[in-house]
């Protein structure tokens, strides 16, 4: 009795570190004060690692004590792959700064910026993060200037590009 319930509790633990649903959240923020377009991913860290390891054979164990030495440089590159800004019609590219875990372990969130940007008229943001993985992978963005929402988009795997006028 004593070892099925250690295997009923072990399928438990592991069922619980697997989700049904594939989404990102994403907040873009121009900040008139720092005159810098700040970009917050939220992403789950399951899925993120997927991605990363699809990429090639390395395993990065992120947000782990053992996390690979490359971890970061691989997710800023795949970012630009993925994560993709226009200003006014022009391509731009931004400072990956890092990342941090969430407060509740299983998502990651990931700190882009595009310093010294004057006010821009409209950005384009194309974000296919994770839908290459994912065939129902949801992206949600959320445009501010300042602390003003000024869009508010759900991307999919047919639809993840928007252009918002500021």
């Amino acid at each position: 009795m004593n070892i099925l319930l250690h295997i009923w509790v072990a399928l438990i633990v592991a069922g619980s570190a697997v989700h049904d649903f594939h989404l990102s959240k994403t907040d873009v923020r121009y900040s008139t004060k720092d005159r810098a377009l700040q970009v917050t991913l939220h992403t789950f860290i399951d899925d993120t690692q997927l991605a990363l390891e699809a990429r090639d054979s390395l395993e990065y164990k992120l947000m782990e004590n053992a996390e690979h030495i490359l971890a970061d440089s691989i997710l800023g590159a795949y970012l630009k792959d993925n994560f993709l800004i226009k200003v006014d019609g022009s391509p731009i590219e931004f400072e990956y700064l890092g990342k941090e875990a969430s407060e509740d372990i299983e998502g990651l969130y990931a700190y882009l910026e595009v310093p010294n940007l004057a006010l821009p008229s409209e950005i384009e943001i194309t974000n296919k993060i994770l839908m290459e993985q994912f065939d129902d992978q949801k992206n949600i963005i959320k445009v501010m200037l300042d602390n003003d929402n000024k869009a508010f988009h759900l991307l999919s795997v047919d639809d993840y590009t928007k252009t918002i006028q500021f």
